[in-house]
């Protein structure tokens, strides 16, 4: 095959002619130098391409994809979406250039690429399961959840959307663990006595196969070492912790700064958004700096 692409490559040189005047000549150059792993010249034949024929779809998107064999990703973005732009009826369109914004972390964008390229191709297996996927990337489980099963409806053996449902069942069944069990530390400080599985089964409504995850959860102990945070993070748990002994003054002046807190008076004390692993973070800090 290298001999051939070799031939192939040495015929459109010398031949620049039929070079510049279709653009398939431009995709067999390219084709013929990719084939000899000559992705320079590749990309070189392909940028004249685009430049002489800036209306042909299969330059374009054949020059994203030299540019990511070649690691360019944000050039391989820029290509992909000047064929969208050409091809705004083609989903495939669509489920490129998301792939590429996900690869450069633009989850927000490649979430808009995949609701636009879906708003033509509702029915599209592929865009369903891109979208579960970055869904999943912006803490959206429960959406990813909905995004893979309508895929899977579609196809029950498509690969990226079965181990797609199986990542967001285990993210929706984590959010849901750590939501009771951030409801059980509050539950605890209200009743003024540590909660019993009873507690949660009937008056938090925990599900039975969930009740062994909560307590496990409920007893975590986060390692905290004050000497490996960042500046950032220790400014930020330091203002936290403050805040929590602010609030509790107010709360009962008699009960002093942080002495004896508990985790769950911690829970109870935090802003009502933080979640349980936050608070036991806080607690971890300050259990640190006060012991």
């Amino acid at each position: 095959e290298t001999g051939e692409a070799a031939k192939a490559s040495s015929y459109f040189e010398s031949n620049q002619d039929l070079l510049a005047s279709l653009p398939e000549a431009f995709l067999a150059a390219a084709g013929a130098a990719a084939g000899q792993e000559d992705l320079p010249r590749a990309a070189t034949l392909l940028q004249q391409g685009v430049d002489r024929h800036p209306q042909v779809v299969a330059l374009w998107v054949r020059r994203a994809e030299v540019a990511q064999r070649a690691g360019q990703d944000p050039l391989a973005a820029e290509a992909f979406g000047k064929a969208l732009l050409l091809a705004p009826q083609d989903p495939q369109r669509y489920a490129d250039l998301g792939s590429v914004q996900e690869k450069l972390g633009r989850f927000q964008e490649a979430l808009s690429t995949y609701d636009q390229g879906l708003g033509l191709a509702s029915r599209d297996k592929v865009l369903l399961a891109r979208r579960g996927s970055v869904l999943l990337e912006l803490q959206r489980a429960p959406e990813a959840l909905a995004s893979f099963e309508e895929a899977l409806r579609l196809d029950p053996e498509l690969e990226a959307a079965v181990e797609g449902k199986k990542l967001a069942e285990e993210r929706v069944r984590d959010a849901e663990v750590e939501r009771f069990g951030k409801e059980a530390l509050l539950l605890e400080a209200k009743l003024g006595r540590p909660v019993a599985k009873n507690d949660l089964f009937l008056t938090l409504k925990v599900p039975f196969d969930l009740l062994e995850p909560v307590t496990r959860a409920l007893s975590r102990t986060p390692e905290l070492d004050i000497r490996d945070l960042r500046p950032e993070e220790f400014q930020r748990l330091e203002a936290e912790a403050t805040q929590v002994i602010v609030a509790r003054l107010q709360r009962n002046p008699a009960a002093g700064g942080a002495e004896g807190l508990s985790l769950s008076e911690v829970a109870s004390l935090m802003p009502p958004g933080r979640t349980l692993g936050e608070v036991q973070k806080l607690f971890s800090y300050l259990e640190s700096v006060l012991a």
